[in-house]
């Protein structure tokens, strides 16, 4: 803030005279006094109202006024006392920095305003004086700063050079809240306080004004003066965006820094570079308030959010042209919520993204509003895990990069569209920055990580392939590359369909037959849908695939430990908070089919004292009692074909895990030899028994829903088929048993049902296959991670060359006209050429920092014991 300076509160009268110009003058002044050799100053103030001062003590007194607190009376003037070893300049400050400021009544201290002691803040002069001083509108302005809301008098320049009265204020580090004759201003201070507090606990700004509020007055009896915080906050975070790119050309966004520099492909050994990922987010609606003209947005297309104008052009252009169909992926998150949430009162049902799969960073211009009717397709046959060059992306990037944007949700569905926009990409912007600022650390994680799991699973593979014959592994090892060049060859990691009579049955195929039935039961029209996306059969579909993630979640829940590290706790955290957003949507049309669940589920809710964990909520699915939810027989239906599907898929598993165990405790016996060995070996025995433990706990699960469902449906053939899997039951086949003697050996019952012949070999390809696939991906999720941060060092590099052009250019542009820059403009030159030398110094720390924490870090990940880490393992 600039120099304040006190100043007899009245308006310049350009009639008036000499003499009463003098008089005016008079009233201003210091008085020194001296008390036992102690310095005191007293400065010549307005009176407060309620403060009664005391007679002035002669020199060299005893009684000695106490400096900041007393008022004391000098030939009938009253004056403020401060302490004589201070500065004039330095009491002045003091007061501008304690705005409320507080008073000994002889019995408690009373809070007052500066405005109340005589301050005035005087803009535009260094020495905090100007000859023709022009009061705010009404003598009156509000500035906002980290210790409350308040009131004050300010006089702007008036001069003949004077620079406008926004510029005035922004010199003195106070936001206007407008740029035409603003009445309200924040402190910088204050804006970057909240700024940073937004990002991390999205508060809202009328949640952060309001704390201001009861900061200045708690009582309720001296509310403060109202202040257009909202607007400051807005044009502040547009500000900031466009300071920080200032004279470089380019879009007010943060760039992924592995990417920004180099456009070419990242793993060059293949062709393939990192992958750009799109995603929808429901929470992030905006509700139908304002518009465009009341309320238009500070970044026109500059940052992350498209060009709002334009984006709708393009969808009143081509919307129309779209056929509207609906999507197959119905179990994909977005589609069903694209299908049953929004509404009336709506503008936007939510926000697409892409970004970037490798570093989740938004992209720049990326994010744009979802309107009803959102058309979207899906991709069945693809996976990260078996696509090469792309290590060991997970493809997640999107939702982690929504769970950090959900908590402003609240905030931005009442917005207009421009505020909604800008707070949205001052958002994004912190979001790419953290991750910039974190990068040290984050490539440090990856890479200890990737190289312990390369050299784990390229060994687990070489070992895996000893196992069996030279001849089988080498035929699937042509069936991977021929599919890895031409993804319409056949799949080796799906286990191929039997045909016959014994040829299993999967959740597929009844979805697809269920599907066809209700395909007829509404062209007979006679078909039981009381919601139009989502039919009975889907509804069950959905629920089970919820409820398999809910057995996921807490398996993998039970292995982490006493032990576990934040990114394993992370990563459970947000496949719980992804399902969890999953089931409420599934709830609410479960409550159209099923309206005896609504009711249980309100009285339980009633009588819950704690949040239930995601993988705790109950689906209340037709087989949890067919009973009390009194469902219709047709529920009842589509829940039995599902479940005896599951009971066959699983089995095929389980039957795929025990021959694959009885190869690899072969392959121990014959080859295993050492501590090292021995130990990885029985490391690998303990994944797969793990494995099938799960897999056993699934069997039975599904075992106990047909004994539920069976007497409403009256089947009882079934428990031919399905029989209770006992502990004794999960064996492998006898030939591959060498416990026992042969003549005792006895075949389980699952070695026995439908779906066992060629579906043993098949399972065990497929096991192959991606064992294969995972020693490749952490093969190539090294290299990338080397490259990448070869890329980040170059990034930084390049940046700080560009800051450093940026001051060449600047100095150049001024010495050009040295003659005609008059000192406002040398001033301004000034400010930029530090404020890129800032920028220059930040790139180089980060660049610095980074090196240092990947030192040797390279090495070790282009670099392996015995081969070349450049060449995927490959035993034939």
């Amino acid at each position: 803030m600039g120099r304040q300076r006190k100043q007899k509160n009245f308006q310049v009268d350009e009639y008036e005279s000499p003499d009463e110009k003098l008089a005016k003058e008079a009233l201003k002044g210091d008085v020194h006094t001296d008390y036992l050799g102690k310095k005191q100053q007293t400065v010549r103030l307005s009176l407060p109202v309620g403060v009664d001062p005391k007679p002035f003590p002669p020199l060299m007194s005893n009684d000695s006024p106490t400096p900041t607190l007393d008022w004391v009376l000098q030939n009938e003037t009253p004056f403020r006392v401060f302490d004589g070893d201070i500065e004039i300049q330095e009491m002045e400050d003091w007061i501008a920095g304690a705005e409320l400021c507080y008073h000994w009544t002889g019995t408690y201290f009373r809070k007052i305003s500066s405005k109340s002691l005589g301050l005035r803040i005087q803009l535009g002069h260094a020495d905090g004086i100007c000859e023709v001083p022009i009061p705010a509108f009404n003598d009156s302005f509000v500035i906002i700063s980290v210790n409350g809301i308040h009131e004050v008098a300010l006089d702007y320049c008036g001069c003949t050079m004077a620079q406008s009265r926004p510029t005035q204020l922004l010199r003195s580090r106070l936001f206007p809240s407008t740029v035409s004759d603003p009445k309200t201003a924040a402190t910088f201070e204050v804006l970057e306080y909240f700024q940073l507090l937004s990002f991390n606990t999205k508060s809202s700004g009328f949640e952060f004004y309001q704390t201001l509020s009861r900061l200045t007055d708690n009582t309720g009896t001296k509310p403060p003066p109202n202040g257009d915080m909202l607007g400051c906050l807005s044009a502040w975070g547009a500000a900031m965006q466009n300071r920080a790119l200032k004279g470089q050309k380019r879009e007010n966004v943060l760039f992924c820094a592995p990417r920004a520099l180099i456009r070419v492909s990242i793993f060059r050994k293949t062709g393939k570079s990192a992958q750009n990922l799109s995603n929808a987010n429901f929470r992030l609606k905006r509700m139908n308030v304002s518009n465009d003209d009341r309320d238009p947005p500070l970044n026109h297309g500059y940052a992350y959010m498209v060009e709002s104008r334009k984006f709708r052009e393009y969808l009143d252009t081509y919307d129309s042209k779209i056929p509207d169909e609906k999507s197959n992926c119905n179990n994909h998150d977005a589609i069903k919520s694209a299908s049953i949430r929004g509404g009336k009162g709506t503008a936007a049902s939510g926000l697409g993204t892409i970004e970037c799969s490798r570093h989740d960073m938004k992209r720049p211009v990326s994010v744009g509003d979802l309107q009803k009717g959102e058309r979207h397709c899906c991709q069945t046959s693809f996976s990260f895990n078996f696509t090469p060059g792309v290590g060991r992306t997970d493809g997640e990037s999107p939702e982690r990069g929504w769970s950090s944007a959900n908590g402003i949700a609240s905030s931005t569905k009442e917005m207009g569209p421009g505020s909604r926009n800008d707070t949205l990409d001052d958002h994004f912007g912190d979001y790419n920055w953290r991750k910039i600022i974190g990068m040290a650390n984050t490539f440090v994680r990856k890479a200890k990580e990737a190289i312990t799991a390369r050299e784990e699973h390229v060994e687990a593979f070489i070992e895996f392939d000893a196992a069996l014959p030279v001849e089988v592994t080498t035929e699937w090892t042509r069936l991977c590359q021929a599919w890895e060049k031409d993804s319409s060859q056949i799949n080796p990691y799906v286990i191929p369909k039997g045909k016959g009579k014994g040829a299993t049955v999967t959740e597929r195929d009844v979805r697809l037959k269920l599907a066809a039935e209700d395909a007829a039961s509404l062209a007979r029209g006679d078909a039981i849908q009381v919601h139009d996306d989502i039919s009975p059969s889907l509804l069950i579909y959905q629920g089970l695939q919820f409820e398999e993630l809910q057995h996921r979640i807490t398996h993998d829940s039970s292995k982490l430990g006493l032990h576990a590290t934040s990114l394993q706790q992370s990563r459970i955290l947000e496949r719980s908070n992804s399902l969890r957003r999953r089931i409420d949507a599934w709830i609410s049309i479960q409550h159209l089919y099923m309206p005896v669940v609504a009711s249980i589920r309100s009285r339980d809710d009633a009588g819950a004292t704690e949040p239930v964990a995601v993988q705790d909520i109950k689906l209340f699915l037709p087989s949890f009692n067919t009973v009390t939810l009194q469902c219709s027989h047709l529920l009842l239906k589509c829940e039995w074909e599902y479940r005896n599907a599951q009971a066959e898929e699983t089995l095929t598993s389980l039957r795929a895990l025990l021959l694959l165990r009885s190869h690899m405790y072969k392959s121990k016996h014959q080859h295993s030899r050492g501590q090292r060995m021995q130990t990885r070996s029985q490391k690998l025995l303990s994944d797969v028994q793990d494995k099938i433990n799960y897999l056993v706990k699934t069997y039975r699960r599904i075992h106990t829903a047909l004994e539920n469902l069976s007497p409403s449906l009256i089947e009882t053939s079934w428990r031919t088929v399905y029989r209770p899997l006992l502990d004794e039951d999960v064996a492998g086949l006898t030939s591959l048993d060498d416990s026992g003697s042969e003549g005792r050996k006895q075949l389980s019952w699952i070695w026995k049902v439908q779906g066992t012949g060629a579906d043993a070999d098949a399972c065990t390809q497929a096991e192959w296959c991606k064992s294969r696939a995972r020693a490749h991906r952490w093969q190539e999720e090294c290299i990338l991670l080397a490259e990448e941060m070869r890329r980040v060092i170059g990034y930084f590099e390049w940046k700080k060359n560009q800051w450093k052009n940026c001051v060449a250019a600047v100095q150049a542009q001024y010495s050009a006209d040295s003659e005609s820059v008059i000192p406002m403009q040398q001033e301004l030159c000034n400010g930029k050429v530090a404020y890129a030398h800032r920028q220059q110094a930040i790139c180089g720390d980060i660049m610095l920092r980074c090196q240092n924490e990947w030192q040797g870090l390279s090495h070790l990940l282009t670099h392996m014991e015995g081969r070349n880490a450049w060449v995927m393992v490959e035993c034939h």
